[in-house]
């Protein structure tokens, strides 16, 4: 999905060009240099060119445009993917779903675009809310199973992956939109990673919520193994401490919740009192559902 492509034999030569002449420069857009992880290892003396400041927004292309209207009227079953381009662009986006009755798929923190409310209730958060994912498994279901409804409410670590990154990101989220509920939820594991971070939202009083289903494990890696591996189960199983003595240490609001019901109320309770909040939910180790045959097939 590139206008320019250039394949370079051995990884200096591609530096070296790349750098030259200015990564930019030598395409006029922004370029993406791809290369193996031991070349990426690699070191050498290159000169840096100075690229471009600044880009000129492109200019409609009537031509194409009138490719692709008529390519549509042709088309049959349209299904609109939407990108991190069209962030500003939600009312043009749904005039278009709707003038060809197609509907409209987005991935990670390109969702809310189009509102996803038409045929789903999300309950206690408010629409203008913002969840912030994690790398776990409730993480990994809200790719498909939770509604969003407005750009950049959906808050995700993209492609990196990045284990334990939620509790941060949902400090970072509520000091840019104070007057707005935020909702991290995470497992167990991820959440020790960056568990201290309470002191800070307590400290600041930042008033995050974060949700931790704790299964006392890295239930995906616990997952893997089992299925992948015989069973041969190596630092999966965890032991945890308290986590609601523990944030109480902290001065955080703090709810422990077993089923559906009990996190209802726990969370409308959280949001109201807009306060540093951590609610336990208790699951069963091995008790999850897998959500990957939803995401890979």
């Amino acid at each position: 999905m590139a206008d320019h492509k250039r394949r370079m034999n051995g990884g200096e030569a591609m530096i070296r060009a790349a750098m030259a002449n200015g990564i930019n420069t030598v395409f006029g857009i922004p370029v993406v240099l791809e290369m193996c992880w031991d070349t990426m290892a690699k070191e050498w003396e290159v000169d840096v060119g100075q690229g471009y400041q600044t880009f000129d927004p492109a200019e409609p292309d009537d031509n194409q445009i009138g490719k692709a209207v008529k390519f549509l009227k042709g088309a049959k079953n349209v299904m609109i993917m939407v990108g991190g381009g069209a962030q500003h662009a939600s009312a043009e986006v749904l005039n278009l779903a709707e003038l060809l009755n197609a509907p409209v798929t987005a991935f990670r923190s390109r969702r809310g675009i189009v509102s996803e409310d038409h045929d789903v209730i999300r309950e206690v958060l408010p629409r203008d809310g913002y969840f912030v994912e994690e790398i776990c498994q409730v993480g990994f279901t809200s790719y498909f199973g939770f509604p969003v409804y407005k750009p950049r409410t959906y808050v995700t670590s993209g492609f990196q992956g990045t284990l334990g990154f939620g509790l941060p990101t949902a400090l970072g989220v509520k000091v840019a939109a104070p007057n707005k509920a935020v909702v991290s939820v995470t497992g167990d594991g991820g959440f020790m990673y960056c568990m201290p971070e309470l002191a800070t939202a307590v400290q600041h009083n930042i008033g995050v919520i974060t949700i931790v289903f704790n299964n006392n494990a890295f239930g995906n890696v616990r997952r893997d193994q089992l299925t992948l591996f015989d069973g041969h189960l190596i630092g999966a199983d965890l032991v945890n401490p308290d986590f609601v003595k523990l944030a109480d240490s902290f001065g955080v609001k703090t709810y422990r919740v077993r089923v559906p019901d009990e996190l209802r109320p726990a969370l409308s309770k959280a949001i109201d009192e807009d306060a540093p909040a951590l609610i336990e939910v208790v699951c069963q180790r091995g008790s999850e559902a897998s959500p990957w045959e939803f995401l890979i097939g």
